[in-house]
């Protein structure tokens, strides 16, 4: 489902109140939403798997990258829980857990096709770094940050991308037991996350 909020209320795309169902798109998980090349992306889970679709929105219908109606699937690209994007150095990034495992991966797409850092197509794991629930991603001064929970702890951590990623450091002393989430506003970076063990929001 989704909805506008044009500064007064939530609306549908008609310009009535409330949200309306995106036709033929299911997902398991959260889906993650960013603007690319001046249209709407949208990434999310399959209905009963693990594989990551995409659609993108031009201002009249949700589409495939090819024009026509509906979502694709993101070929080779597979995620026990929901991906996270952010658009950084003209490229629309993408980090998901894997299939079945902790690893975080990572892959970018040019408007054309999902790569790797190298150019080849499909995604790649980022060495050392693994989370129990989603990424998130987000930019702030030139660089592109993510933030994560340990692979078996509750503790947040973080790294930047900046030509590569950096090795990831607990710059934050808090905890989460869920994916905190991450925007600039006013020239600072801030975070958000529920509490270690309540459902108070940080």
């Amino acid at each position: 489902w989704w909805s506008m909020y044009d500064g007064n209320s939530w609306k549908q795309s008609n310009g009535l109140g409330g949200n309306e169902k995106i036709p033929g798109q299911k997902s398991k998980a959260s889906p993650a939403l960013a603007v690319f090349n001046g249209r709407l992306h949208m990434v999310h889970l399959d209905d009963s798997s693990n594989e990551i679709w995409m659609s993108i929105y031009d201002g009249i219908s949700w589409k495939q990258s090819n024009g026509l109606a509906g979502n694709e699937k993101i070929p080779g690209q597979l995620s026990k829980s929901a991906p996270s994007l952010a658009v950084f150095d003209d490229r629309l990034h993408m980090l998901h857990l894997g299939n079945s495992s902790n690893d975080i991966w990572w892959s970018i797409y040019d408007g054309v096709s999902w790569k790797k850092s190298n150019g080849t197509e499909g995604n790649e794991r980022i060495p050392g770094q693994k989370s129990k629930v989603s990424p998130s991603l987000a930019v702030f001064d030139d660089e592109l940050h993510m933030v994560h929970l340990g692979d078996s702890s509750n503790n947040i951590w973080h790294s930047k991308f900046n030509r590569r990623w950096a090795a990831n450091r607990r710059r934050y002393d808090g905890k989460s037991r869920a994916c905190p989430v991450m925007a600039e506003f006013a020239g600072k970076f801030y975070m958000l996350h529920v509490a270690d063990q309540s459902s108070r929001i940080y």
